[in-house]
């Protein structure tokens, strides 16, 4: 009855301590959502305060048309309407040349990247639209288009199309979407049969991301930047080459046969390499582990006499989740470390199996 009593108040013991670590655990890992959403918050005032995310999402030669279409009435006679309609032409090639310095902006004890671009275009667009009965196209009325944000430029570029120096407006094209501005030529741009060139320089800001969609048949892209850390996860090509040292990153890309349809993009993300949120997020990921297992442990040593298979079973068990969670040591290192520390306890144990707890506490904690 005395060692029923005795088993039965060492589970309800280490019932209780299991319970107020675990307790504890949650409300560090709910004060930490609360932290995350605040830093979220700060991050996001940087980055639209820096212009956003930046992207150039379409590049496009815009032809408004009329369509005659042949109608037929009520009374069977037929009839043309004219209807307003436009096309784009997008490019047979494009090719960027993208230089970004980044910098480090706080708001209190939170920070993003930010940068600054130069970004040198150059392209060519095939025009192969011809006049007949049913289409008329307005030439002499085409624009050339840019679709990105507005608040992502530092200055107003100057394009040079077809060999001609062109000024640059904002906006002008009916179809233009909610979130995003044109840049666009529409004085003294004519889209002439056949091929048209087209170079410029656009200088830009942003944060966290830059992309570009690919909306020609062949894109080439060279991007160098300062930053150490960029992520390219998020990009539906890898860079065919890129390389990575204590100046920066240099990367290539070229994809000669997306399509052009602008459903595909490059992206790089200018990554924070060491996000405390996301470390302590695992630890308490991985926070249960370490609670629950010793005390389990603990517990099977007063029903069976399991010292070395435990033993050596938890501390190879916690010393390689230690050190694969760092990534410290090779992998001999790492096992012939286990094994060290698993012969010492072995041993240690069996000279001293009365102070196990003691023993216990000092090879896990």
């Amino acid at each position: 009855m005395k060692k029923i009593s005795s088993f039965t108040g060492k589970l309800i013991f280490i019932g209780v301590i299991v319970a107020i670590l675990m307790i504890a655990n949650l409300i560090i890992g709910l004060k930490l959502d609360d932290r995350e959403m605040t830093r979220d918050s700060a991050v996001c005032d940087i980055v639209e305060a820096a212009g956003g995310k930046f992207k150039i999402s379409e590049i496009a030669i815009v032809v408004p048309y009329v369509h005659y279409v042949t109608k037929e009435n009520s009374k069977g006679n037929k009839y043309v309407e004219a209807e307003n309609g436009q096309t784009k032409i997008y490019a047979d090639n494009l090719n960027y040349d993208v230089s970004v310095e980044t910098e480090e902006r706080k708001v209190g004890i939170y920070s993003a990247p930010v940068f600054t671009s130069v970004i040198n275009m150059s392209g060519d667009f095939y025009c192969n639209l011809v006049n007949n009965s049913e289409y008329r196209y307005k030439f002499d009325k085409a624009k050339f288009c840019i679709w990105l944000k507005d608040k992502s430029l530092v200055e107003i570029p100057v394009l040079l199309l077809n060999g001609k120096e062109h000024d640059v407006s904002i906006g002008g094209l009916e179809e233009q979407s909610v979130r995003m501005s044109l840049l666009n030529i529409n004085s003294g741009f004519v889209c002439q049969s056949g091929m048209n060139s087209f170079s410029g320089v656009l200088k830009i800001r942003g944060a966290k991301r830059f992309a570009i969609g690919l909306c020609s048949r062949q894109t080439r892209v060279d991007f160098s930047s300062d930053w150490k850390s960029p992520g390219f996860k998020n990009s539906n090509y890898l860079p065919v080459a890129h390389n990575i040292n204590d100046d920066g990153f240099s990367a290539q890309w070229f994809v000669p046969f997306d399509g052009g349809n602008c459903s595909n993009e490059i992206v790089v993300d200018f990554v924070q390499p060491v996000d405390v949120y996301h470390i302590v997020h695992r630890a308490i990921t991985y926070g249960f582990l370490f609670i629950i297992v010793p005390f389990i442990i603990f517990f099977l040593f007063e029903i069976i006499n399991l010292f070395y298979f435990i033993i050596q079973f938890s501390s190879c068990a916690l010393f390689f989740v230690r050190c694969g969670e760092h990534c410290v040591f090779p992998f001999a290192a790492e096992f012939f470390g286990a094994r060290s520390v698993c012969t010492f306890l072995s041993d240690f144990c069996s000279c001293k199996r009365r102070h196990y707890f003691a023993v216990c506490s000092l090879g896990h904690g």
